[in-house]
């Protein structure tokens, strides 16, 4: 879950098998919980964001990377 305190970030969304489905731009008090897929992110305007994970974070292994050309960000 990612709570936007500040600042513009358009996230952009992916499904599963990496294509891009649409993007969305974020402002101070939203939030975005992220349940399937993949999803980027590109800061328009300095962003404080928090982000809440459930754990355990095993390291960058378990990440799914989708090509850049398919949206601005990538996570």
């Amino acid at each position: 879950m990612l709570i936007f305190q500040s600042g513009r970030v358009r996230a952009d969304f992916f499904s599963e098998d990496g294509v891009a489905v649409c993007s969305r731009e974020m402002i101070a008090g939203d939030v975005l919980c992220l349940l399937a897929g993949g999803h980027g992110f590109t800061v328009i305007e300095d962003a404080r964001i928090l982000e809440v994970k459930q754990g355990p974070y095993l390291g960058e292994h378990e990440k799914r990377r989708f090509p850049e050309d398919q949206g601005g960000g990538r996570g």
